[in-house]
């Protein structure tokens, strides 16, 4: 058992490995926008210059599906937090991007919304994709709440609620456009009755302008250079790709210049186009059905649109698309269930490959960078002709939704489990790559069960001799996330083989692995009475458990409840067993209660004694777990806003 602990030093919350590259000068590239400098999710060949000896490290960090975004050494991510109560925050974290040190946070409560596609277990998630500009940090959050903080502190210099303050409706799966910004506005998708784009003043948040009405979709800005007619002047419009309709528009005014409607209004347009050369635009979505070229063309009367071909066999759903460098009228994207690649002069498809599910893409230079929704990489010579594989990596292993940040020949991603930075030199020389698990689109949005798990789980079944070399062989990746249920039934399967060190250490290597979560910890403690060492375990509780005090303001209804109880994934509150802690009225609607709890990441509920009368929102629809994480003895005060009739 000397190796799982050696990886224990070796892997913590940051885990960091020594990687020797080769010194040269780097070439540093800001990506600090959606899509990276010139938002095509494009890097030049003068960037891929060798860069300096680099860290590959990772963070837990993780739970957004918005990428990461870099200035100089400075890099920002969004991702999920709980506030104090437990109810769902945004959480703006700044990152040395050379290091992972944490340089500061911004955390603030999220809203989400009747029409919104959250599910009670699971929190909001930041979709949009931060930017940088200047000295500043904007940020949008799930639910429409738009800041703008200082690159340096993290302060806060303003902030806007598209909902509230402009009458935005809320997109199903959460706000999504990725801010466009320049050094003196900010443009951010809105939609709505009011407006279908808004310009922010950068200095103070004050409305500039304002154009269009409609649905948003989760497309972001891009710019379009459009050629004038006899002439070698050209205007740059920023087009959006809206929920019914593209539009161009004149940034500095808000002027629309022209706007195509969908011919399917009401459907999923998630991939932002490409101006795949002047005056030549590339969109596709279910609206669209299919993929479409625009022609956008001055006339005497303003801007024309036309359409120059439709092809209705291939429609982009989510991941991100790129423009070959060395073909430029090949486009690359995973469509349907295949990475295909297209002719974007004709709309016929060169060719269509399988095993690339859920692939994100960058172009770099004369290759293709693809990050399949797994965590599989892979170096890429494409062309018309086709592709081939030269170098990949399959040590990520995590659920990857958001496209990939490229800087100085380092790779950043954003998972389900954590964030990673992987230096490029660490790709090797292919010998195939893995099949990839076709999923569909509900799957890719929340994620599935890896297959290692699974076989992590068989391993720990049977009698006789553990085959421990194989179970090593899976359980050495420390990026394997178990959930608490998949961590329950490895224990019961250990605990009813034997009673072996082998048994213990491995159970013990996993308890190191679920250092705040309440349930596995428990689960470790009836592992050891099952091992017979109690006297390990009423230690360990000991030294864990701490005195919390509740406090709660319950809603003034009539008549008022006759009693009110707390709930929660501790053992001695059942666990979430409805009538598990009386709480005790204090006068004016006022409840309160202490009891012994141990320290973690606590998730509780409040009912009225039943499993039909746990609180609920004031709309009546039913509430996120509440999460507090224990350091030790403290007070939690939270407020009930309905119970369920």
């Amino acid at each position: 058992m000397n190796s799982i602990r050696l990886q224990k030093r070796l892997l913590g919350p940051l885990c960091a490995f020594a990687f020797m590259g080769f010194a040269a000068t780097a070439v540093s590239d800001d990506w600090s926008q959606f899509g990276g400098p010139t938002r095509n999710f494009s890097v030049s060949k003068e960037s891929l210059n060798p860069s300096p000896a680099a860290n590959a490290w990772r963070t837990n960090i993780a739970g957004g599906d918005a990428s990461i975004v870099i200035r100089e050494e400075r890099m920002v991510v969004s991702a999920i937090d709980f506030a104090p109560d437990g109810t769902d925050a945004h959480r703006i974290t700044c990152l040395d991007h050379f290091s992972g040190k944490l340089l500061w946070e911004h955390v603030y409560a999220e809203n989400s919304f009747v029409s919104q596609d959250i599910s009670d277990g699971y929190p909001v998630r930041p979709v949009s994709t931060p930017a940088i500009v200047g000295e500043r940090v904007i940020a949008c959050g799930f639910g429409g709440s738009v800041r703008c903080l200082d690159l340096k502190t993290g302060s806060q210099y303003w902030a806007i609620d598209l909902v509230k303050d402009y009458g935005a409706k809320p997109i199903q799966y959460g706000f999504a456009c990725s801010p466009w910004c320049d050094l003196n506005q900010v443009i951010i998708a809105c939609g709505g009755e009011q407006a279908l784009l808004i310009s922010l003043n950068l200095a103070n948040g004050t409305l500039n302008w304002k154009c269009g009405s409609g649905a948003a979709s989760y497309t972001s800005p891009i710019l379009m250079s459009v050629a004038e007619p006899n002439s070698t002047e050209t205007s740059t419009h920023l087009v959006y790709a809206a929920g019914d309709a593209a539009i161009g528009v004149d940034s500095n005014s808000g002027k629309i210049l022209w706007q195509y409607s969908y011919p399917q209004p009401g459907l999923t347009n998630a991939v932002t186009p490409i101006a795949v050369a002047k005056n030549k635009l590339l969109f596709g979505g279910q609206g669209v059905q299919g993929c479409r070229l625009l022609s956008i063309e001055k006339t005497a009367f303003g801007y024309s649109v036309a359409e120059t071909w439709h092809n209705s066999r291939i429609t982009p759903f989510y991941c991100n698309w790129i423009q070959l460098q060395n073909n430029s009228k090949c486009v690359v994207g995973f469509i349907g269930k295949t990475l295909t690649a297209l002719d974007w002069t004709t709309g016929v498809i060169y060719w269509q490959k399988r095993d690339w599910t859920d692939c994100n893409l960058l172009s770099l230079g004369d290759q293709v960078l693809a990050v399949r929704g797994d965590g599989f990489i892979g170096l890429l010579n494409a062309d018309e002709n086709g592709f081939e594989l030269v170098a990949s990596d399959d040590t990520v292993k995590d659920r990857i939704w958001a496209p990939p940040t490229f800087v100085d020949q380092q790779l950043y991603l954003i998972g389900r489990n954590q964030l990673h930075r992987f230096p490029m030199d660490q790709l090797k020389k292919s010998n195939g790559i893995p099949s990839g698990t076709e999923v569909t689109s509900m799957e890719a949005m929340y994620g599935n069960r890896p297959e290692r798990i699974q076989k992590l789980i068989e391993l720990t079944k049977g009698v006789g001799k553990f085959p421990f070399e194989e179970y090593l062989a899976v359980a050495s990746d420390r990026s394997l996330q178990l959930g608490e249920g998949d961590y329950k039934a490895l224990i019961e399967n250990l605990a009813k083989r034997d009673a072996s060190k082998v048994a213990f250490e491995i159970a013990s290597d996993w308890a190191q692995r679920f250092p705040q979560s309440i349930p596995a910890w428990q689960q470790f403690i009836d592992f050891l009475r099952k091992s017979g060492k109690s006297d390990q375990a009423d230690l360990e509780e000991r030294e864990r458990m701490v005195e919390v005090t509740v406090e709660l303001t319950a809603p003034q209804t009539q008549p008022m409840p006759e009693h009110i109880f707390m709930t929660g994934n501790a053992a001695s509150l059942g666990p979430w067993k409805p009538d598990a802690l009386e709480l005790q009225p204090t006068g004016g609607g006022k409840y309160k209660a202490t009891c012994l709890l141990p320290r973690g990441d606590f998730q509780f509920k409040f009912s009225c004694g039943t499993s039909e009368s746990f609180e609920v929102r004031s709309d009546g629809r039913n509430t996120s777990n509440r999460r507090h994480r224990i350091t030790g003895p403290t007070t939690l005060t939270a407020t009930v806003q309905a119970w369920k009739k």
